[in-house]
């Protein structure tokens, strides 16, 4: 009976075995008929991209993490949670790189001014975070150094460097490595991690670009040749390529000649979505930081289709659409062709919660709800018909939703046709222009201009070229300005040497790493004997050519400017509001560039040693830039050299022509009485204006017209140019009748304020002519140059004296004079 008992309960057994097999056929078989795309035969799918879980690879990239030891927790605290969280619970990544600058090497700004430094503490707190959460356990983590782990590092290479010591791939690679993930397919995937840190470290500014080295190169070129078997490479660096110096030959672009992609950080996300695909064929994608934005990038690999989706931290969803692929994306490196021949749209969702549905519309059209697939439950797929995407492109729109109603949508253009790609613009500005070297070009071809700028206005200076009349009265101001500054050599030469120290001398000196020397140069570094590219040079050069150099140029021209119009005479004279402010303002730019100067060369040289006091743009350079403007405000007249001009016999200095805002010429000279007076004026100039015996002598400006003028001056003096004779007859009447003159001698005045022109064709003494109105405010005065010559020639003009002024001759063959009235005025004429 026991026997019998045993054989009838087997029985059951098995038969209840048989059924829960039945109802578990049965079960699968609903499962996969939920839609009408469920029904598939497994067997006969494609290898690629099909319903199952064959070929799909996903990582995770973050960059830029800046752990500090100065506040801040809150970045550490949610970089941990990120590592137990979303990457160990959620995600599940075999391969996670990080970019560099792990930690953050900036000191705070009351202890530390803000400098750079290797901070154990940092390093201590990011290698705990790693051991806390094991996370080195749970997938591979592939980190590498950035320039924030290299500031002041005088070996980097070193087993005492930091990174070396505490980073998780830093004790076994001192430089460059290779990684291969293997899968249970039996796909390789080879990860080349790249080390551009500069050697010996520098601290900040001159470590912002990487370089590989030749023997850096060359390794690089070793790991290359160990990812022949793989089914994709992936490069990552902390150094986008644009900001990379490396060897000609090979080349960094020879030696990523078949990754899929470069990944990498540094710029933070300052401009976000900073992708691009170079000539090559290679994909660039840089990362937005996990610093202060908290991001980080999935990475897919489907079918040898590469697709990513950048993330904050903390989100409920995160899904990659991994086929179609996005068409912006797109390289000829890829596997295109599998797209044509996908049956399946896939969709790689992690969420916090369960997914309640994925719905999938293209071209606005619902297409349907993507489910599970078998094997892997993160990925959801939808069976389409690839025929009706074949031509031109077409926009994927996918809603997800959880049973928490959070949700996440993505939209994306995808294009199924291999050569069509479609090219985006926005990042190719910053990953594809070799950004040093432009930098470099725009601080020469700007250093040129400059230098070349001055070189012009002291041609036109000692040549007396004029201006155009009809320009503007800014350009003319301007003109004015720059004629005199460049006219001065103590003002001029400085400047000038300035421009041309960019290209040859050092910028700065200190201790640019911890134990070394260093110096900086437009054309590199040199540190303890080392060369270095430049770095930062040619943009900080630009900034400071731009916000300091062109400022300080135009303060110490108005300066010139300012001082030349009150060496014209030194009676008082009344400043309108606006020259007021014109006056003040130039105090302001000069204000603002010696501020500049000192903020910017103190903040460049926080970080090293002596720098400050050391280097030429440092200290020096303030020291430079007062000087020079305490010298605009002391110059004397006989230091605008090559404005003078020499003559002979009893007439006076002149200046040469120099250009007014409203187009006309203008001569400045001194003007005497006695020509026994010669002598004196040559040994002391400045003595001639304050000379007693001289109570009259004044500097004036001597206006050149174009036809007969009539000048009537406030104080009621009249004075006629005629253009015919070319000289000017001083008249010893009052237009106003309210101001006589016995003597005309006496009658020199200075002619300050408010003028009234007549321009007409009567004689001499005339005052009923046309009145046509100029104010000349900018330069305040206007005078009369007088000789003690006679003029028999000319004497009929009806002058009661034999005192004249002389007017400015074009040509000393001028037709419009009689040849007697040119032998007898020759000694009175101005060339």
């Amino acid at each position: 009976k026991s026997i019998f008992f045993l054989l009838r309960l087997e029985k059951m057994m098995l038969l209840k075995l048989l059924v829960l097999l039945i109802s578990f056929i049965k079960l699968s078989t609903s499962n996969l008929n939920l839609t009408e795309n469920r029904n598939v035969d497994i067997e006969s799918t494609n290898e690629y991209l099909g319903p199952l879980n064959k070929h799909l690879f996903w990582f995770v990239h973050v960059t830029d993490l800046h752990i500090t030891h100065i506040g801040h927790e809150d970045r550490a605290e949610q970089f941990e949670k990120f590592c137990t969280e979303t990457l160990i619970n959620l995600i599940k990544p075999p391969v996670v790189v990080v970019t560099g600058d792990l930690v953050h090497s900036v000191g705070d700004w009351i202890h530390n001014h803000g400098s750079t430094e290797q901070y154990e503490e940092e390093w201590i707190r990011y290698n705990e975070i790693l051991n806390r959460t094991k996370i080195t356990e749970n997938t591979a983590w592939l980190d590498m150094r950035g320039n924030h782990d290299n500031f002041m590092d005088s070996d980097p290479d070193s087993l005492k460097s930091y990174y070396r010591r505490y980073s998780h791939q830093g004790l076994n690679h001192s430089s460059s490595y290779h990684y291969v993930h293997k899968t249970s397919e039996g796909d390789q995937y080879s990860f080349i991690g790249i080390d551009m840190c500069p050697r010996p470290g520098a601290g900040r500014p001159f470590n912002f670009l990487g370089q590989i080295t030749k023997s850096e190169m060359r390794h690089l070129l070793t790991l290359t040749e160990q990812t022949k078997m793989s089914n994709a490479t992936i490069f990552f660096g902390h150094y986008p390529l644009s900001f990379t110096y490396s060897s000609t030959s090979p080349g960094i672009q020879y030696i990523m000649r078949n990754a899929l992609a470069y990944l990498n950080g540094h710029l933070h996300a300052g401009i976000p979505h900073l992708y691009a695909l170079h000539s090559n064929g290679l994909l660039e994608l840089e990362l937005g930081d996990w610093k202060v934005h908290r991001l980080f990038r999935l990475v897919t690999i489907d079918g040898g289709l590469l697709a990513f989706t950048d993330f904050q931290y903390n989100k409920s969803i995160y899904a990659v659409i991994t086929n179609p692929k996005r068409a912006k994306y797109k390289t000829p490196r890829e596997s295109l062709y599998r797209l044509k021949q996908s049956t399946h749209i896939r969709i790689l969702i992690f969420s916090k919660h369960q997914i309640n549905n994925v719905r999938v519309s293209i071209d606005s059209k619902f297409i349907g709800y993507a489910v599970n697939s078998i094997n892997n439950l993160n990925l959801f797929i939808l069976q389409w018909n690839t025929s009706l995407y074949e031509q031109g492109t077409h926009i994927m729109h996918v809603q997800i939703q959880d049973y928490q109603n959070n949700t996440e949508e993505l939209m994306e253009e995808f294009a199924l046709s291999i050569s069509s790609v479609i090219a985006w613009n926005r990042s190719k500005l910053i990953l594809l222009v070799h950004w040093s070297t432009f930098g470099i070009i725009l601080l020469v071809l700007s250093l040129c201009a400059y230098i070349t700028t001055l070189v012009c206005f002291r041609y036109r200076a000692t040549r007396m070229l004029n201006c155009c009349p009809n320009c503007c009265s800014l350009w003319n101001s301007f003109h004015k300005r720059m004629m005199l500054l460049c006219s001065v050599d103590v003002i001029y030469y400085p400047l000038l040497g300035l421009a041309i120290y960019y290209f040859i001398g050092p910028w700065y000196i200190g201790y640019f790493t911890k134990d070394y020397f260093g110096a900086a140069f437009l054309w590199g570094t040199v540190i303890h004997g080392i060369y270095l590219y430049p770095d930062t040079q040619p943009f900080m050069g630009t900034v400071q050519l731009y916000m300091f150099v062109f400022p300080l140029t135009f303060a110490l021209a108005c300066s010139v400017y300012y001082r030349y119009i009150d060496l014209q005479t030194n009676v008082y004279r009344t400043r309108t509001r606006l020259q007021k402010i014109c006056r003040i303002l130039t105090y302001v730019i000069f204000g603002y560039a010696v501020f500049f100067i000192f903020m910017i060369s103190l903040i460049f040289t926080l970080s090293y040693n002596l720098g400050w006091i050391l280097s030429p743009f440092g200290l020096f350079l303030i020291i430079f830039t007062v000087f020079l403007f305490y010298k605009t405000n002391k110059l004397e007249l006989n230091q605008f050299g090559v404005l003078l001009n020499k003559t002979d016999g009893d007439t006076a200095d002149i200046h040469e022509p120099i250009f007014l805002s409203t187009g006309t010429t203008i001569l400045t000279f001194y003007y005497f009485r006695n020509s026994d007076l010669l002598s004196s004026r040559k040994n002391n100039i400045n003595g001639l204006a304050d000379s007693s015996l001289l109570p009259q002598s004044k500097l004036f400006t001597y206006v050149n017209i174009s036809s007969n003028l009539h000048i009537t001056h406030e104080q009621g003096v009249l004075f006629h140019i005629e253009q015919s004779a070319h000289f000017a007859s001083l008249k010893s009447k009052s237009v106003r009748g309210n101001h006589q003159h016995k003597d005309a001698s006496e009658i020199i005045v200075l002619l300050h304020g408010k003028f009234q022109f007549r321009v007409g064709e009567k004689d001499a003494g005339t005052s009923e002519d046309y009145i046509f109105d100029i104010r000349d405010d900018a330069m305040g005065a206007v005078g009369i140059k007088i000789t003690a010559e006679k003029c028999h020639a000319l004497k009929n003009i009806g002058t009661s004296t034999n005192w004249f002024a002389s007017y400015y001759l074009k040509s000393a063959t001028d037709d419009k004079l009689p040849q007697s009235d040119k032998t007898a005025c020759a000694s009175i004429k101005l060339t």
